[in-house]
């Protein structure tokens, strides 16, 4: 995988020096958790992925942990689909806040995708220093490997639905999901190498209801790709302001302070970004749910055990 903006210098000793092997195990790890979870996402129509990402099953869990991960799931699906399907124009939202569905869903996944990471990376124990690096390099990776697959799915797309190289295809084919995994193995799995197996060879967990694809769901697979690529590129953003504020801190260089808000809450606000500022983990936000959800992940992350054994 390249990486444009990391110095060759860098990524030699990434795999030169033998202490900087946990900062790149914990890069594959994560990376391949995040990969899982987006082949995973179960909507009870499509074959599940659960059983073919080579990670520990949540069945090793103990009973009560994965109760609590389902709870806490629970409550990061209800907080995204609030976001997602509340009409953020028409709500007088102050500067810096979503205005769309689609940037609310942004902020969500970058606020929960940092966190989790951070908290992950924290149980390795990856250094604290390298872990915005290698948070930007396992976004990096998954953005590539995104745009990727959008184009090879955009090329299915036509080969599938047009009469383009089979006279008797149209809009209302139903090509099998072999079809589709095919390519998102083939991407994920061969080409960048994420720890996953080959859906040929190992069968899904859940077979779905629906024995074929079809165009909408080819559809729904190109939205998810431009999401990905959108929420990791911003997450790579948010992860170079970070450390463009630490640097400056670091050499103790004057940062430019906001206008003192006229209000009280908006200085209370003020007060608690400030707070957390030298945390990586908890990105802020001005949204005090987002950042209860986050917390509560980042708590649920440090209770479990055996996550890079």
């Amino acid at each position: 995988m390249s990486i444009p903006w990391m110095p060759k210098e860098v990524s030699h000793r990434l795999f030169e020096r033998p202490h900087e092997m946990i900062n790149v195990k914990t890069t594959y790890l994560l990376s391949t958790a995040a990969v899982a979870g987006f082949l995973a996402r179960e909507d009870g129509k499509r074959p599940a992925w659960f059983n073919r990402a080579r990670l520990m099953p949540v069945s090793a869990l103990t009973p009560d942990l994965q109760e609590h991960l389902a709870n806490a799931c629970h409550v990061i699906c209800m907080k995204v689909r609030q976001e997602v399907t509340n009409e953020h124009s028409l709500r007088s939202a102050p500067s810096g806040r979503p205005t769309t569905q689609w940037q609310a869903g942004l902020l969500c996944a970058r606020v929960l995708w940092r966190a989790l990471f951070a908290a992950a990376a924290a149980k390795a124990p990856a250094s604290k220093r390298a872990v915005p690096g290698v948070f930007m390099a396992a976004c990096e990776g998954l953005k590539q490997a995104s745009q990727k697959l959008l184009t090879k799915i955009w090329r299915e797309v036509q080969l599938q639905y047009t009469s383009k190289e089979n006279k008797y295809r149209n809009m209302k084919s139903r090509p099998a999901w072999s079809v589709l995994e095919g390519h998102q193995f083939e991407v994920f799995g061969k080409d960048r190498g994420y720890g996953i197996c080959d859906p040929s060879v190992v069968a899904p967990s859940s077979a779905g209801t629906k024995p074929a694809s079809n165009l909408q769901d080819y559809l729904e697979e190109v939205l998810a790709l431009r999401f990905a690529v959108d929420w990791m590129s911003l997450s790579m953003e948010d992860a170079q302001e970070f450390l463009d504020q630490a640097t400056k801190r670091a050499y103790k260089r004057p940062v430019l302070k906001p206008k003192a808000a006229p209000d009280p809450v908006s200085q209370q606000l003020a007060a608690l970004k400030e707070k957390t500022i030298d945390s990586f983990s908890l990105m802020w936000t001005d949204d005090a749910e987002l950042r209860g959800v986050a917390s509560l992940a980042i708590r649920l992350m440090d209770g479990l055990e055996g996550l890079f054994v």
